[in-house]
């Protein structure tokens, strides 16, 4: 196996995640849905409201998405890819996996700064997948690929006697965890510096792929 071949492995799972062949009109809707979503929410957010702020038909709207359950998770969806995409372009196949993984997390906060609107949906994602089994598997779905990333690159650290954690994918759940801690507590709480709680958490993260936390 090649030095790499834990990130082309955790690259193809994306492409589980990606709407389905969005095109143009597709994702038009979808952003414009965000929009809604983030300022008036899910429940206030109808074919016509999205419909005038893209500036399509309602039928338009209705031909790709039949439900707004269905529009709904192909926004989360989006979302989603649109993140493990920013964290792709962060991590590079040449840089040693303590680089990749330092990357990762910095990719996150980037996106936290970079989209707050998908930040703001993503919280409501979350709230919904308390209320709703659909939601929950398929957060439970999207979740465990970057936790899969996350794990492929502590084993290759492993592997070159960088990182020491006793269990690979411990760590990663632990790591993710506290990353969307991070994320959830910096999009719904008022932090005066934000920054620190950033670097707190990356130093944190960084200590358990190295083992030096019990």
């Amino acid at each position: 196996m090649s030095k790499n071949s834990h990130w082309r492995a955790s690259s193809t799972a994306l492409s589980a995640v990606t709407p389905t062949k969005a095109g143009r009109t597709q994702v038009a809707i979808i952003e414009a849905a965000i929009k809604n979503y983030a300022s008036v929410g899910p429940e206030r957010t109808t074919y016509e409201t999205i419909a005038s702020r893209c500036g399509l038909s309602r039928g338009i709207i209705y031909k790709y998405f039949s439900s707004q359950q269905a529009l709904f998770f192909e926004t989360v969806k989006y979302i989603r890819s649109n993140f493990q995409k920013i964290a792709i372009e962060r991590i590079k196949p040449e840089h040693s996996p303590l680089k990749q993984l330092s990357s990762y997390i910095d990719a996150t906060f980037g996106w936290l700064k970079s989209y707050p609107d998908h930040a703001t949906i993503w919280a409501l994602f979350y709230y919904y997948c308390g209320l709703n089994s659909s939601y929950r598997k398929l957060n439970t779905e999207l979740v465990s690929i970057g936790r899969e990333r996350i794990r492929a690159i502590i084993e290759a650290g492993k592997k070159e006697g960088i990182f020491h954690c006793a269990d690979s994918a411990e760590a990663a759940t632990i790591i993710q965890t506290a990353i969307t801690g991070a994320l959830i507590a910096l999009s719904t709480e008022n932090h005066k510096k934000p920054r620190i709680l950033f670097e707190q958490t990356k130093r944190a993260c960084l200590a358990i792929a190295s083992g030096l936390t019990a």
